[in-house]
């Protein structure tokens, strides 16, 4: 299992990348690509929907 650095470095990359979609500085459909790799990279204890939830639902 990845330690809580790596995990928070992920999410907040995950962020940066919302917010990019939200300026129009990527497309959404680059962010889809970009998740469905990350899901064969994460580990199952790491709960990566859990992950993806919070960041599609959260408003910074």
């Amino acid at each position: 299992m990845k330690n809580k650095k790596d995990i928070e470095i992920k999410r907040q990359y995950l962020r940066d990348l919302k917010k990019q979609v939200e300026k129009g500085d990527l497309t959404s459909e680059e962010l889809y690509n970009y998740v469905l790799n990350e899901l064969k990279t994460f580990e199952p204890e790491e709960d990566f929907e859990s992950v993806i939830k919070r960041f599609f639902f959260r408003k910074d």
